[in-house]
């Protein structure tokens, strides 16, 4: 079974088992090596742990970093490794094409909540963001007014959406109902998960899934995210057992009230270990989840700006770096700045010396850009939020420094980050990362879970804001840029970036670079959109 299971063989791409590793990168984040699942990973129980730690950081939290260029010929096959028969292609024409739900048994588990249930779920979540970052104590969110919220999107933007709720609890227990017993005091690997969903009409549902004990899920996480990043398992399709198993337990319980009410888009609510699961690769065993629906990460409800603007004919403020004098260099950077302001959308760009806290202030001041473009490192940490930072030309900002840069007055509707990467594995670095609009003071963020290397990063950001002029919202915008990584559309040939609706030559310093095979889920399952998904 190949990598990109619905894309056909590329027969001009021979494998190369004994291809050399790249002395400049990573193989995967710290710790990954040591990891294995258990034997029984996908069996009914598993054996006592009592060392497990949720969330636990692997080594010293720092992160990962596969992001470095790759030299001529070190790209990853399309086929190799696998044995004859190994594979399915349901044929290029089905990607995108949604497939209606399975039978599933998991409806003797599902019961109604009351509204104050779902209140209180909501402000579970939130809770963890307001003590991360400090933040004033919120009132439960009220659910008649919530929903409403659900149905006016869904008539702006013409998609009904759901909310779904992940996390773990003692088997056979419901939602709580005392602040006391907000958090798990003891959390056990025994625990299950327990989902619930918030739809524009109905009444929220608990489902819970006996067999998704909390060990098994964390672990399937880690594994999911150690097989995406490694660049010496690119070749094979192992992650395709995790992300199957994953979407078993967070996707198919839901699956008939999804279609029953036309959802097309999910907003995910998760719990500590969760949170830096990369989404758009989760995979039902035919398609990816990208192939039915669109997908995003909410802090909670309670914390989300839900008001919603058409982007699609909004000005962007576009700035970068590509030199750095203590990380690697984003050479592809400028080629990506000029291509999305002069290509792509009308607006303003600033390189290196000009990229400064105080001057992207007073561009945004001048003139208010509703998007911003940041074209550089930037990393959630272990740690507390000033651990995490946004690397400008002149100095790093802190994660608890964000509001310095005002962009909520005015109230900025996208950020994107296109090359940040996170401390995968750890709790509070999770919180920095599904915390990142909430602590910008922005409605949306875009940011990668890891940092992807720098031309196919280009090249998906291309395809982002080409289909951000067409999409009438920010998700479906990024769920088009992945499709089309996905089905192969975005590459480069004879020194052009060629994407839907668009083309563009490479500088001289970028010709040499060997682009990437887009259809690998590495390629486009990091980037992640983050609070409102409108």
């Amino acid at each position: 079974m190949p990598p990109y299971p619905n894309m056909p063989p590329d027969p001009n791409m021979p494998p190369d088992p004994n291809m050399p590793p790249d002395p400049n990168e990573f193989d995967c984040f710290v710790g990954c090596e040591d990891f294995e699942p258990p034997d029984d990973f996908f069996g009914d129980e598993f054996g006592d742990d009592p060392g497990f730690d949720e969330g636990g950081d692997f080594g010293d939290g720092e992160g990962f970093d596969n992001g470095g260029d790759f030299e001529e010929g070190e790209d990853f096959d399309n086929g190799g490794d696998f044995e004859e028969g190994e594979d399915f292609d349901n044929g290029e024409e089905d990607v995108g094409q949604r497939r209606p739900p399975r039978d599933r048994d998991f409806d003797d588990n599902a019961e109604d909540l009351t509204l104050d249930e779902w209140a209180f779920e909501d402000s579970y979540y939130a809770d963890d963001f307001v003590g991360f970052f400090d933040l004033p104590v919120l009132a439960d969110p009220n659910f008649e007014s919530s929903q409403g919220t659900l149905q006016n999107l869904t008539e702006q933007v013409g998609t009904p959406s759901a909310l779904v709720y992940a996390r773990f609890n003692p088997a056979g227990s419901t939602v709580a109902h005392t602040p006391s017993t907000k958090q798990l005091q003891n959390p056990q690997p025994s625990d299950v998960l327990q989902l619930v969903i918030v739809t524009p009409t109905g009444q929220p549902q608990q489902i819970e899934i006996p067999t998704a004990t909390r060990e098994k899920v964390i672990a399937s996480v880690r594994a999911l995210q150690i097989e995406l990043t490694d660049r010496t398992r690119r070749r094979q399709s192992n992650y395709l057992k995790y992300s199957q198993a994953l979407y078993n337990w967070l996707v198919l319980p839901l699956e008939s009230t999804l279609a029953a009410e036309d959802i097309g888009h999910v907003s995910f609510i998760m719990a500590p270990g969760l949170r830096s699961l990369p989404l758009a690769a989760l995979h039902d065993g035919e398609q990816f989840i990208i192939e039915n629906y669109t997908v995003g990460l909410m802090p909670s409800l309670a914390l989300t700006d839900t008001r919603y603007t058409d982007l699609r004919q909004a000005p962007v403020l576009a700035m970068g770096a590509s030199e750095f004098t203590d990380q690697p260099a984003l050479p592809a950077v400028p080629f990506e700045l000029e291509t999305i302001v002069e290509n792509l959308r009308t607006g303003t760009s600033d390189l290196n010396e000009q990229f400064t806290p105080n001057n992207l202030v007073a561009l945004r001041s001048a003139s208010a850009y509703q998007i911003l473009h940041l074209a550089t490192h930037g990393e959630f940490r272990s740690g507390g939020p000033d651990n995490s930072y946004i690397q400008f030309w002149n100095q790093r900002l802190g994660l608890d420094q964000l509001r310095e840069l005002k962009l909520n007055d005015p109230p900025l509707d996208l950020l994107v980050m296109s090359a940040c990467r996170t401390a995968l594995g750890d709790t509070s670095a999770e919180l920095g990362f599904a915390g990142l609009a909430l602590q910008a003071g922005v409605k949306s963020a875009l940011a990668s879970l890891w940092q992807v290397s720098d031309l196919e990063t280009a090249g998906l950001m291309t395809e982002f804001y080409t289909q951000l002029n067409q999409q009438p919202y920010k998700a479906e915008a990024l769920r088009q840029a992945q499709l089309a990584m996905l089905r192969g559309e975005v590459t480069v040939t004879d020194g052009v970036l060629q994407w839907n609706g668009g083309s563009q030559p490479l500088p001289e310093e970028l010709v040499n670079l060997r682009f990437g095979d887009t259809r690998h889920p590495y390629y486009w399952a990091a980037f992640t959109l983050v609070g409102s998904p409108w």
